[in-house]
């Protein structure tokens, strides 16, 4: 079997030990399981998972005979489920070895199925720390050969860790008790431990595995290291989206037990809003290609023409010419730096955009160099030069600035590469270490902040999963068209409703249709059968999302029906109150709306949109002569407002009084504020009156305004106008024909 078949055996192996996992979950039945595993395995050379698979039998064989005999057991459904979960072990591990046919360099990172030896890591792990103290004192007297390498033989036994953990089988519960121990003591680096905590992440991103989960979850609840604490709490959170956990008991009551804690809830309600911003980077480093950063550019440019400029005159007579130009060049540049610096403080990925051009460099070719954190003394650093590798700059660089760990990597690599070109004064202010960044949040030392350590390390990832080419086996916790909502999963969503109404507010402001869409699907039948949940703020909050929805799809009827249930919990809410009147009168209620409007008018009569709204709505309903009335009213009172004129325009059409509409619309197509349907609807005035001629050149006008689709004609486009406004036709007796015979003026 060449290699293009062994790939697409392998393909449609895995596709079918994923529906078989999937129906063990579902029914939970190890007969049957074991029968059609058995079949589809055939003539695999599977005696790598065959004794596994041979005790499985025998046990389940053993409890079935028991059974049979008339025997008793209390813990028959306990002992079942496990085997269950075991044969479950078995199907993830098959899965694994189709994924190394699939994607071999996975089958390089861990050849022969081992599991790292939890003893050598901690002989070797240990030593690493004792040894460096060691050397440090022997550094002392001048001599780093002993440091450079222990660094090497360590990030050489590190990756060998990192490696065959990622691509390791399913583990056994005895291992993963001795792993957690060794992420927990206090005789290992910091660093390590956090590498290994991510290693773990990947290998339940390529194969969920419940031990390892468990692991996360416990390495999360018992660290006293805060940055090995947010790595495990992203590690099983990320892990959560991508298993199937429904057969281990074990694992649904440590996710219980751990969001217990108010703040662990809050905590995951900070992750997902931040794993939105990850997943929009893209979207919002264009916002600042576009719209921030020219601004900044052209603002500094203008600097440095001011700065070389050597005739005092032409400084002169500039000033004279634009005294304020200076001011306002600063001001745009301030404004455009405090827009940047508000959208980072909100969570936004603003630097991923410069530093995704800087992942090229062979640094990132090992799978581990994505997600190792930042030290100065990495072995592949080898080329940055020693005075900038032990000076103050890049200390202060990355202690103040904002950037995740495969940031800081590649910053080191591009400034190494261009810093013996720089001029020697640059140089010598980087190796001062006095540069002054101005980048600390307001609060101070964000660095020691658990939120600020979870929103680096998810950029980290976030780069893995967007830019690193052996990602594709990996699932991506961050989603692919639209970010994952983790809220919607099983173990967690029963855990989080009191966290939904601030979700769904995050959802809402950013128009986040889709996301908003799954989470009310999750949440919205679970939620109605808790008792007394009607009138709570969670069901209000997933019935003004539903209206959202409703609104977005453009069914308006479901929308205010929803609306309708939310004003009368709160009767004196006016943005309810607004959406409710809008969602009516779009679902053509009017006389409904009007009512509603009128409401609102007489508690807010300072709010002219709402007497606007109750004008309009009058019109509709066939009270066209009150419409005309509030409209003169608001018209007195605001003269000068073109919103106002262009409704009492119209309701006057509708009263039949085309001459002084046709006046106000001559008035607002010369206005500033001009719109295109002002050009139309003054040729309704002309075609009204008669004057059919006048009436086809402003609807020529009208035309030239507005934009058609591709290979629209201009006749089918009027037509569809007219369709609009065929009330309007009814009411002066223009019929079909004479609406196309106006139209064609192609």
């Amino acid at each position: 079997m060449d290699g293009k078949a062994r790939e697409d055996a392998a393909i449609k192996s895995r596709d079918q030990l994923i529906i078989l996992g999937l129906k063990l979950e579902r029914d939970c039945n190890v007969g049957e399981t074991l029968r059609l595993l058995n079949q589809l395995l055939g003539q695999q050379d599977a005696s790598w998972i065959r004794e596994r698979l041979d005790d499985i039998t025998d046990n389940y064989h053993r409890l079935s005979d028991f059974y049979l005999q008339g025997y008793e057991d209390p813990q028959r459904q306990q002992f079942y489920k496990l085997l269950a979960a075991q044969l479950d072990g078995i199907i993830r591990d098959l899965i694994l070895e189709d994924l190394k046919v699939e994607y071999p360099y996975l089958k390089y990172l861990n050849p022969q199925r081992q599991i790292p030896s939890v003893d050598d890591m901690r002989q070797q792990l240990e030593s690493y720390v004792t040894d460096m103290a060691m050397a440090s004192l022997s550094a002392l007297n001048g001599s780093n050969d002993n440091l450079t390498d222990i660094h090497k033989r360590h990030a050489n036994n590190l990756r060998s860790y990192f490696n065959l953990t990622v691509a390791s089988p399913q583990w056994r519960h005895e291992y993963a008790v001795s792993f957690e121990k060794l992420l927990l003591s206090p005789a290992i680096d910091s660093a390590d431990a956090q590498l290994m905590v991510s290693a773990m992440t990947l290998a339940c991103l390529l194969v969920a595995d419940a031990e390892k989960i468990l692991t996360l979850i416990h390495v999360f609840q018992k660290s006293q290291d805060e940055r090995v604490k947010q790595r495990a709490f992203v590690g099983w959170v990320f892990a959560l989206s991508n298993g199937r956990y429904q057969l281990y008991d074990s694992v649904r009551q440590a996710v219980k037990e751990v969001l217990s804690d108010n703040s662990v809830k809050s905590a995951l309600l900070d992750m997902q809003i931040q794993m939105v911003y990850c997943h929009y980077a893209e979207r919002d480093n264009d916002e600042l290609r576009k719209n921030i950063m020219p601004n900044i550019i052209k603002s500094q440019d203008w600097q440095m023409m001011n700065m070389e400029s050597t005739s005092s005159d032409e400084s002169s007579l500039e000033e004279i010419l634009h005294p304020d130009e200076a001011d306002k060049r600063m001001e745009s540049l301030e404004k455009s730096i405090n827009k940047m610096n508000d959208m980072r403080k909100q969570g936004m990925d603003i630097y991923f955009g410069g530093f995704s051009q800087m992942k090229r460099f062979s640094f990132f070719n090992q799978l581990y160099n994505w997600l190792i954190p930042y030290t100065p003394t990495h072995p592949d650093l080898g080329i940055l030069p020693e005075e900038l590798r032990n000076s103050g700059f890049l200390d202060k660089l990355f202690k103040e600035g904002p950037f995740c760990d495969s940031d800081k990597y590649s910053f080191s690599i591009a400034l190494s590469s261009v810093y013996q070109r720089l001029p020697p004064e640059v140089r010598n202010v980087l190796l001062s270490g006095e540069v002054s960044l101005n980048m600390l949040d307001e609060s101070g030392e964000p660095w020691k902040h658990s939120a600020y350590i979870r929103r680096m390390y998810l950029q980290d990832l976030y780069r893995f999963f967007k830019l690193c080419g052996q990602r594709h086996p990996f699932f991506n916790a961050f989603g692919y068209a639209h970010p994952i909502m983790f809220f919607t999963k099983d173990m967690i969503s029963s855990e989080m409703r009191q966290q939904l109404p601030a979700l769904i507010s995050f959802l809402l402001k950013k128009k986040l249709w889709d996301s908003l869409q799954s989470v009310v699907e999750c949440f919205a039948t679970s939620h109605e059968k808790e008792p007394d949940c009607q009138g709570d703020e969670v069901a209000k909050s997933l019935k003004l999302a539903s209206a959202a929805l409703c609104m977005h799809n453009s069914d308006f009827v479901s929308a205010a029906d929803y609306l309708k249930e939310l004003s009368k919990m709160e009767p004196d809410n006016e943005s309810l109150l607004r959406q409710y009147s809008l969602a009516v009168f779009k679902s053509g209620r009017f006389e409904k709306a009007s009512e509603i409007y009128r409401t609102l008018t007489q508690r807010y009569p300072q709010k002219m949109s709402y007497a606007l709204g109750l004008a309009i709505s009058l019109i509709y309903c066939g009270k066209a002569d009150e419409a005309v009335s509030v409209l003169y009213k608001l018209d007195y009172e605001h003269p000068e407002d073109t919103e106002v004129q262009r409704t009492l325009a119209w309701g006057l059409l509708w009263v039949d009084r085309t001459e002084e509409a046709q006046k106000l619309y001559k008035s607002l197509c010369s206005s500033k504020e001009a719109l295109p349907d002002d050009s139309l609807n003054a040729a309704y005035c002309y075609w009204f009156q008669g004057q059919r001629k006048q009436a086809r050149e402003m609807l020529r006008k009208y035309i030239g305004l507005s934009k058609l689709e591709k290979d629209e004609s201009a006749a089918s486009f009027l037509l569809k106008k007219f369709h609009n406004d065929r009330d309007i036709f009814l009411h002066y007796g223009i019929d079909d024909t004479a609406q196309k015979v106006m139209a064609d003026i192609d």
